[in-house]
């Protein structure tokens, strides 16, 4: 005698789907990401300064591999942090200049900006319409979750100076960056439950 198997499980297929639980997004509205327009000729410099951050948070100023969970955010708050009490002590780091595309904005970044004054093309014959679509460049932008008050500075300082705050969150990374190539400050990690990156001395 065979004994037959009673299937007991859903009745129809879709029952048997898991359903997945809502994320928890307490955490990231807590920790909100501050956003940043960067200016198109600058494009380029911005991606180096991503790059340079990520490096950072990937190893420490030895070379060797962070093992810890030190994140992008975290050292570019600690690079802006540096980079504004450098600008506190000595301002001449955020001399701005007047923007010749800018339309009556300020720049700090006057030498990537004249790379646009190019002397007049010589004349050439006229050539036939090219029928190629241009292909529009797509904005730039610099995020990271760092205290309201830092976005803040970031803002007054932008403000101050008349500089968009894009090219001040750039000016502000770059300083810090460097600072931090000169081996003037070291990124300090504290051990809890998680080991991450909390400043520098």
């Amino acid at each position: 005698m065979t004994r037959r198997t009673i299937y007991s499980g859903p009745a129809l297929p879709e029952e048997a789907i898991p359903i997945g639980k809502k994320p928890d997004r307490a955490w990231e509205k807590k920790n909100k990401a501050h956003s940043y327009r960067i200016p198109h000729p600058l494009h380029d410099l911005a991606r180096q300064a991503r790059g340079d951050i990520n490096s950072i948070a990937h190893y420490d100023e030895a070379g060797q591999p962070r093992n810890d969970q030190t994140t992008a955010d975290q050292i570019a708050g600690i690079l802006v942090d540096v980079a504004l009490k450098k600008v506190a002590e000595q301002p001449g780091l955020m001399a701005a200049s007047t923007n010749p595309r800018g339309r009556g904005k300020m720049t700090v970044y006057a030498q990537a900006w004249d790379t646009w004054q190019k002397p007049p093309p010589i004349q050439q014959l006229p050539r036939m319409p090219e029928r190629k679509r241009k292909v529009k460049t797509r904005p730039v932008f610099v995020g990271y979750r760092w205290p309201a008050g830092t976005d803040q500075a970031i803002h007054d300082l932008a403000g101050s100076h008349d500089i968009p705050a894009g090219e001040v969150v750039l000016r502000l990374l770059q300083i810090g960056i460097e600072a931090y190539k000169q081996r003037e400050f070291r990124i300090v990690v504290e051990v809890r439950a998680t080991v991450r990156a909390v400043g520098w001395e």
